[in-house]
């Protein structure tokens, strides 16, 4: 590890007390000394609370990671029991009011320097920091302390959904800084010393193109042409018989410059290009969904918006990306400078979405700006993408954004350009301020909805039972999402009849169980449900609740007012937060209706075998 002139090590630890470390095994420590933290569930317990990130951690959420649909009736219990016996853990060290309790949760409130994981991204920042100021070798120096932190397999030893998920973005974390600190390596000459660990490096994350980019780069420099010209067919080969794919503009471009030998990729050799001088294309949209069918009227719709913004509203599982990915997938040549694409996480059940300022050094890197070019400070990454992209025409397509501020950074500010955005909200400040075009999208006709259910479990299939085909479209209630899972089902069981499908179906009645239990939460319809019902203010929820068990299919403000004894301009808030997150449809003026899943959806919640656990949570069983 390097040390800094006033003798340091890099990553050394500053802060003093409690040590958490999730960056290997979940531990924490004492002057060096591991504590006992008790059994699995109370260690899954402390790091769903280290994952939030200070932020309040509802108990249900707690409930919903530790047992799944299988939580005890004493589940509420027994997490305050955990929560209990860490407390009085951290107290006899000194930490007495690390956990605080919140309406409904707890929430860990620590010096981000008390984790390991926190370390690693101080560390990271200020790499970035010193890059933007032209200080490499500060920069490496942050880089490799950073690194160090890492000690194995982030939370190796705890494991659920949210626990798996959250180490793949650690660990993607931790290659974009290694190839970060490859890059300051090769710009300062070191490019020898670092060969041993590129090659590693490369054969651990095989198609990161980045580090392949590096190894070429370093072997050429070290005088190894024909190895860097090995290590790019290599690589060519492998992407093609994998993925089908060419390698990127990039690397093909230097490949080219390897054979002909440029002496402008020796180092020291003339000074860096200018800022944005390559011009690079982009082509970041994922594929299309092989099967599409239907939404005529939202894709004419979108064919005729006037504006360079548009915004795809509608609830969970709808298909709002499905959409937005067609279009621009159609309208891809009329934009000739590329395509940029991020999915922005702002419904993620953990909370953790991919923030303005991490998704434009994205964009500034895939448009050719080098990292030490990125300056700091969102304003400025805001000005220098909007630079780029004068007199480009191209496709930007910003998925699953949580408001009008969590995208508003990222719009490109030319009409030459065109945003696409995707949202369970209304996003109605960036239809005021920014002038954006929505598009609605609705629950599907019977018609798209048995075409939609054809071409996934076959034409033939469908013709021979109308009936069975009626019944199952009806349960999903025109969903794309509940078709999918449906169909999920249907093309597993090439034995089974319809008929008999939309029998299992009849009997899951009033519950989500047939459309759920996969093994992927972006086809799972209550994760779908949860992630727009978990950002509600209590009070919405209590209303949402009211209204699953309601006894009519709809309700107005007067009605609303009634039941939950609110005046009437709070009812409407209410009802307005519930629309805006696509959770009650508003069809005609101030009457209101709820989609028969979300309704089973809520009343599963509110069951009385289930432990109440949210803030506005009621328990009661509908009538």
């Amino acid at each position: 590890m390097e040390e800094s002139a006033g003798g340091r090590k890099a990553g050394s630890e500053t802060h003093q007390g409690l040590r958490f470390e999730i960056l290997g095994p979940v531990r924490v420590r004492r002057d060096g000394v591991e504590l006992p933290l008790g059994s699995r569930q109370q260690r899954l317990t402390l790091l769903l609370l280290l994952l939030n990130e200070g932020r309040p951690l509802h108990a249900d959420a707690i409930t919903d990671v530790l047992w799944g649909d299988a939580a005890p009736r004493a589940a509420g219990g027994t997490i305050r029991t955990y929560i209990y016996r860490l407390r009085h853990l951290f107290a006899r060290h000194g930490e007495a009011e690390l956990i605080s309790s919140t309406s409904g949760g707890y929430a860990l409130r620590l010096d981000p320097r008390q984790v390991d994981a926190g370390r690693f991204i101080i560390g990271v920042d200020a790499a970035e920091s010193a890059r933007s100021r032209g200080d490499l070798p500060a920069a490496a120096h942050h880089l490799r302390g950073a690194l160090a932190l890492w000690r194995d397999v982030p939370m190796a030893d705890v494991h659920s959904d949210l626990v798996d998920r959250q180490r793949v973005r650690l660990e993607q974390r931790r290659v974009a800084a290694l190839e970060e600190l490859f890059g300051v390596q090769i710009e300062l000459g070191r490019h020898r010393e670092v060969l041993e660990e590129l090659a590693a490096a490369v054969t651990a994350e095989p198609m990161r193109e980045r580090l392949r980019e590096f190894l070429m780069m370093a072997l050429y420099r070290s005088g190894r042409q024909a190895e860097a010209l090995l290590a790019y067919e290599e690589f060519r080969r492998s992407l093609g018989e994998e993925l089908g794919a060419d390698p990127g503009p990039d690397l093909r471009s230097l490949h080219r410059r390897i054979l002909r030998a440029d002496p402008a990729l020796q180092w020291g050799h003339g000074d860096p290009p200018p800022l944005g001088a390559t011009r690079p294309k982009p082509e970041q949209l994922p594929a299309s969904l092989p099967v599409f069918v239907g939404r005529r009227r939202e894709l004419d719709a979108l064919e005729a918006v006037p504006a360079p913004v548009v915004a795809i509203r509608g609830m969970a599982g709808i298909g709002k990306t499905a959409l937005a990915l067609r279009w621009a997938h159609a309208i891809a040549d009329r934009f000739p400078d590329g395509q940029l694409y991020m999915d922005l996480a702002g419904f993620d059940p953990t909370g953790v979405s991919v923030e303005p300022g991490q998704a434009l050094r994205s964009f500034l890197h895939a448009l050719g700006v080098p990292a030490h070019h990125i300056p700091e400070g969102l304003q400025a990454q805001t000005g220098l993408f909007r630079s780029l992209l004068a007199g480009r025409r191209m496709v930007i397509v910003l998925d699953d954004v949580r408001d009008a501020e969590h995208v508003r950074p990222l719009l490109p500010g030319h009409p030459e350009c065109l945003a696409i955005i995707t949202s369970r909200n209304e996003l109605s400040g960036l239809i005021a301020s920014e002038g954006a075009h929505p598009i609605s999208v609705g629950p599907m006709g019977s018609g798209d909805a048995e075409a939609l259910l054809a071409a996934r479990v076959g034409v033939a299939r469908v013709a021979a039972e109308p009936a069975a085909v009626q019944e199952i479209t009806t349960e999903c209630a025109g969903l794309p999402l509940a078709l999918a899972a449906v169909a999920a089902r249907v093309a597993g069981r090439p034995g089974f009849s319809l008929a008999a499908i939309a029998a299992e179906i009849r009997s899951a009645h009033g519950t989500l169980d047939y459309f759920t239990g996969t093994d992927d939460d972006a086809t799972d319809l209550r994760v779908a449900f949860s992630r727009s019902f978990e950002p509600l203010s209590p009070e919405a929820r209590r209303l949402f609740h009211l209204l699953a068990v309601h006894p009519g299919d709809e309700v107005d403000v007067a009605g609303v007012a009634a039941i939950t004894g609110l005046p009437r301009y709070a009812a409407q808030a209410r009802l307005t937060e519930l629309t805006s997150a696509h959770l009650l449809i508003e069809h005609t003026p101030q009457r209101y209706t709820l989609h028969h899943l979300l309704r089973s959806y809520i009343r599963e919640r509110s069951d009385q075998r289930r432990p109440c656990t949210l803030p506005g949570d009621v328990c009661v069983t509908s009538p």
